[in-house]
C-alpha cells in the first residue's frame, strides 16, 4: 500500500474535540487507529515507509517517544525497524540520574526528563510524537537528545506524517537549527558566568536556557 493511500485511510480514523482540554483549542484524538488493529499496522506501515524515503538504509538506533500518546506507538515503531525505544517523561517519573528542560506548551508550562544513560554518544534518533501544537515539546526532546550528544535526524508527528509528509527535512532542518541556537546560546551564557565569577560579579538571568519554542506552522 502506498504512503499517500495509508495516509487517507489514518486521516479518516481521526476525531476532532473543540475546546479540549480548555477553551479554544481543538484537540485531535489519535486512539481509535489503536481500536483497530489493521488501522494499527497501517500507521506503523506509513511511519515505516517515511524514514525508508527519508533515510534510505540509514541505521535509526534510538526512537524517542514522548509522555504520554507517544508511549501508544514508539515501542512498536522501534520493534519494527530494529532500533531501541527511549521514553521523555515528565519531571518525576523516571529514577536514577536524569537531565530535564522545560518548555512551553498550548495551555502551560512543563518539564521533561530523560535518563542520562538513556541514549549514547553518537546514537541516530527519531523523536515521535501524536500532535504539534506550539512545538516545545518535540523541540525540547530534541534538546534533551543532543544533551546526551544524541544526533536527531527527524522529528515525526502524526498530522505531519498524514498531511504534509514531503516538508518533515524542513521541520527536521528547523529543529536542528533550534538546537545548535540553543547549544550556542548555553556557551555565551557560560562563558559570561565564568567570567563574573573571576571578577566577583553576579549574573542575573531572566527566564531559562531551557527548550522553549516559539509556535510554528507547517
Amino acid at each position: 500500500m502506498s504512503l499517500q493511500t495509508l495516509q487517507t485511510e489514518l486521516k479518516a480514523k481521526l476525531r476532532q474535540y473543540q475546546d479540549f482540554p480548555s477553551k479554544g483549542i481543538v484537540f485531535e484524538d489519535i486512539l481509535p487507529i489503536f481500536q483497530d488493529p489493521k488501522s494499527f499496522q497501517q500507521l506503523i506501515d506509513a511511519f515505516k515507509l517515511h524514514i525508508k524515503d527519508t533515510f534510505g538504509d540509514k541505521k535509526i538506533d534510538v526512537i524517542v517517544g514522548l509522555d504520554a500518546r507517544g508511549f501508544l506507538f514508539g515501542p512498536t515503531l522501534a520493534l519494527a525497524i530494529g532500533a531501541a525505544f527511549v521514553p521523555v517523561r515528565k519531571q518525576g517519573k523516571l529514577p536514577g540520574k536524569t537531565v530535564h528542560a522545560e518548555f512551553q506548551k498550548e495551555y502551560g508550562k512543563d518539564v521533561f526528563e530523560i535518563q542520562e544513560d538513556a541514549i549514547k554518544p553518537g546514537q541516530t534518533v527519531i523523536v515521535v510524537d501524536d500532535i504539534i501544537a506550539t512545538g516545545g515539546s518535540a523541540a525540547c526532546a530534541g534538546d534533551l537528545v543532543t544533551k546526551l550528544k544524541g544526533e536527531v535526524l527527524d522529528c515525526v508527528l502524526l498530522p505531519t506524517l498524514f498531511l504534509v509528509v514531503r516538508s518533515r527535512p524542513w521541520f527536521a532542518t528547523r529543529l536542528r537549527r533550534l538546537f545548535r541556537f540553543l547549544r550556542f546560546i548555553r556557551s555565551i551564557l557560560d562563558y559570561l558566568r565564568d567570567v563574573s565569577f573571576q571578577h566577583g560579579h553576579t549574573i542575573y538571568l531572566h527566564g531559562s536556557t531551557a527548550c522553549k519554542h516559539n509556535k510554528m506552522l507547517i
